[in-house]
């Protein structure tokens, strides 16, 4: 070897290249990454003729507006549906599990999901209409429910003398004659001589 030279070792060829104190850099590079929470996405999707919103316990979803956000894994957010006025909500449908409340259900995030909440437009509320066309004598009818406080003063109807009742509502008329007079008869959609009429609808006199 002639002095002064110099001598160079490859590092593969070095004895503990890529390693330090034992530890590979590979698994020094592992060890310093920080762990990264695995997340999935939560869609909700309105369907039906409706509107409402649906709302995450966890406070992340609120469609509305907000209709998807982004859980750890494992997170079970309870989703609640609020109809709007006028509309109701009818079932969920995807990947929630329905809750003691049918407005309720569970997300188990364990994968990305979509949750289809359907609201329908409610049906207006059908109703029927009384109305009295009472003659003679002084007298009073009154409904049950309240709704009828129909008087006939000099022989001429006066008061509350017609209402409008839930479909399905069974009213009672009871008339009342002033001191001196005597009831004598329903016609219409009530007839006979009782001093009661219990009806669905139609007309009394």
């Amino acid at each position: 070897m002639t002095a002064g030279a110099s001598t160079s070792v490859s590092p593969a060829h070095y004895p503990g290249a890529g390693m330090v104190r034992g530890v590979s850099t590979t698994q020094l590079a592992a060890a310093l990454t920080p762990d990264v929470p695995q997340t999935y996405t939560l869609t909700i999707v309105k369907a039906g003729t409706g509107s409402g919103t649906v709302t995450s316990s966890l406070g992340n979803i609120n469609c509305g507006t907000v209709c998807s956000a982004t859980f750890a894994s494992g997170a079970n957010p309870i989703l609640t549906a609020v109809p709007a006025t006028g509309s109701t909500f009818t079932g969920w449908s995807g990947g929630c599990t329905v809750g003691e409340s049918p407005t309720t259900c569970f997300a188990l995030m364990n994968a990305a999901k979509s949750v289809t909440a359907t609201f329908t437009t409610a049906s207006p509320t059908a109703t029927y209409s009384i109305a009295l066309n009472p003659s003679g004598s002084n007298g009073t009818i009154l409904s049950t429910p309240a709704g009828i406080n129909c008087s006939v003063i000099g022989g001429y109807p006066s008061g509350s003398c017609g209402a409008n009742f839930p479909a399905g509502t069974t009213v009672t008329l009871t008339p009342t004659p002033a001191s001196g007079g005597v009831f004598t008869s329903w016609n219409g959609g009530c007839s006979g001589s009782s001093t009661t009429c219990t009806g669905d609808g139609g007309s009394a006199a």
